[in-house]
């Protein structure tokens, strides 16, 4: 009764050219997925994307719908949507009540604040505690996500004539430089810290890539547990790494993408397994996107991205099905491409396997 009375309200809306479905769950989609629903023609067809499209997510829709009233009576105006359009709605959507939540309503210091703690975000890329502070400029308004990168710590402290010059705007500052020249009362540590970076070790550009993914609900609510790349501490600007998994007949085929800015070589080994660099030679560095193929057994493996004579461990991990999973990035004009794409139906892909399944016996 309930699916016949949606499909009805589906087909007056869709007559009025609003779709209530792609409205309500239009947060949790690409872009690309979006396309796709808009261009279908029938009633019959939007019911079958719905039903592949919640296969593919972390939480049943019935638990985003709830993420989603929430976010609206709490962070929104109470109207439906009104939620997704804030910095905390959509934190909250893209992954739930946090761990723990410090809130600093009034201070002589800082304008009002709130720092949410997750104690693990896998698809951030980053797979400890991280930490999200969210401010009221100038102390109105809703409160705001704060980039490290972006803001200043000037945008956290109340007026005064004292505090004014203290900072440049967008000054790289750590936590104890903030504690060397502010006074704050014990109880804004949490805001001091989570002004410096979303987690210990992090830095630069990582705090960015961290958040993105985090304030997303369509790429955090995907239910693969594909490896992500934060380079916080990577130099030669990788700029993320994404994996697609497949089968093709008995052997597991795992593509793993690498985008990077690289001049002198770039490559991707898994435990010693991989095929070494591959050399490029450029005057100066160039935008690559770079794909290597991998046989490999399910199980948890650490990736070794090389770019220009440096390396980043991160976190690979493969999955037991034999349902395609993962998705690729979408290609850059301009940008270098590059493939080492060995044949899964070859006699080196086979033994490959059989190493590895001796290796566990």
């Amino acid at each position: 009764m309930r699916i016949a009375l949606f499909s009805l309200l589906c087909v007056v809306a869709g007559a009025a050219g609003v779709d209530p479905w792609l409205t309500r769950i239009g947060p949790a989609m690409t872009a690309e997925e979006k396309r796709t629903y808009r261009a279908l023609a029938t009633e019959e067809e939007r019911e079958a994307f719905r039903t592949v499209f919640w296969r593919d997510k972390r939480i049943t829709e019935a638990e985003y719908g709830e993420r989603l009233r929430h976010a609206d009576n709490v962070f929104g105006s109470g109207k439906e949507g009104s939620g997704a359009n804030t910095d905390q709605g959509r934190m909250y959507i893209a992954n739930g009540k946090p761990s723990f939540v410090h809130r600093l309503p009034s201070s002589r210091t800082f304008v009002p604040c709130e720092v949410w703690q997750y104690e693990s975000l896998p698809r951030t890329g980053y797979r400890a505690r991280v930490q999200f502070l969210f401010f009221r400029k100038a102390g109105i308004g809703d409160l705001r996500l704060y980039w490290p990168q972006l803001h200043s710590i000037r945008d956290l402290l109340v007026p005064q004539p004292g505090t004014r010059a203290m900072f440049p705007v967008n000054d790289i500052v750590t936590a104890n430089d903030i504690r060397d020249r502010l006074k704050f009362a014990p109880g804004e540590e949490e805001i001091v810290d989570a002004a410096a970076g979303v987690a210990r070790g992090v830095t630069g550009t990582g705090n960015s890539e961290i958040i993105s993914r985090a304030v997303s609900p369509s790429h955090m609510l995907r239910s693969d547990n594909l490896a992500a790349a934060v380079s916080s501490r990577f130099r030669p600007a990788a700029t993320g790494v994404r994996v697609i998994q497949f089968r093709a007949g008995e052997i597991p085929v795992v593509d793993v993408q690498l985008r990077a800015t690289a001049a002198q070589s770039i490559g991707l080994a898994v435990e010693g397994a991989g095929r070494g660099t591959v050399p490029l030679g450029y005057a100066e560095a160039k935008p690559v996107l770079y794909t290597q193929r991998f046989f490999l057994l399910p199980g948890s493996y650490q990736l070794k991205v090389l770019v220009d004579g440096r390396s980043e461990l991160v976190p690979l991990v493969v999955q037991d099905t034999a349902q395609a999973v993962g998705e690729g990035f979408e290609e850059v004009p301009g940008e270098v491409k590059i493939a080492m794409l060995p044949d899964p139906r070859s006699a080196d892909a086979a033994e490959s396997i059989a190493r590895q399944r001796r290796g566990t016996e």
